[in-house]
């Protein structure tokens, strides 16, 4: 588990060291076709559970669509029952990661002062593990697919406040599949104030 965190971090850091670079051609790249090297912070929850954590990747501000990979991570441990067979039940403290790539393409426009309104549309695919706190055992490691959609406030192209629903199915009983997702995506470029 510490190998994979390892890893995943060492390539975010690898992604925004070349996206800082100046001297990579990336400016002219960005500059021909929108995009724009992105930081974000995801928060997506329900009444039952909550999962947080960072994700970067790309906004192409011209088609106005994204892509970020990302890691995160309950911040807590969850009470959860395993189904072992139809007499015995047992009860773990359990942690949870999940390793994701978004993809969500936003359309509409509607000027609010100096934000624009957006919909938009997404999908999150990952990786999905954990472990049992004071044991040995491992929870189930499964892949997930999270469709998504919602409202993004978009600010002059350098910061996107999206709210929505996502359907992430978990795989647990007692926590509803339906959350809320709230990420703000940060452009990693100098401020452009139209």
């Amino acid at each position: 588990m510490k190998t994979i965190k390892w890893i995943l971090l060492g390539c975010l850091l690898t992604f925004f060291r070349t996206g800082w670079s100046q001297n990579t051609g990336l400016e002219k790249y960005n500059e021909e076709f929108h995009f724009v090297p992105t930081l974000a912070l995801n928060n997506d929850f329900n009444t039952d559970d909550w999962y947080t954590g960072l994700s970067g990747g790309i906004e192409d501000i011209g088609y106005q669509w994204g892509v970020r990979l990302g890691f995160q991570f309950r911040p807590f441990r969850k009470k959860i029952q395993v189904i072992e067979n139809s007499s015995f039940i047992r009860q773990y403290q359990e942690r949870k990661y999940l390793i994701f790539l978004d993809v969500d393409k936003r359309f509409a426009h509607f000027s609010i002062s100096k934000a624009h309104i957006q919909f938009y549309l997404g999908a999150r695919g990952g990786f999905l593990m954990g472990n049992y706190s004071g044991t040995r055992n491992d929870a189930d490691n499964h892949w997930v697919a999270a469709p998504f959609a919602g409202v993004c406030a978009n600010v002059h192209d350098n910061v996107f406040f999206k709210l929505g629903y996502m359907y992430f199915p978990d795989q647990l009983l007692n926590v509803d599949d339906g959350r809320i997702q709230f990420s703000m995506v940060f452009s990693l470029r100098p401020l452009k104030m139209e």
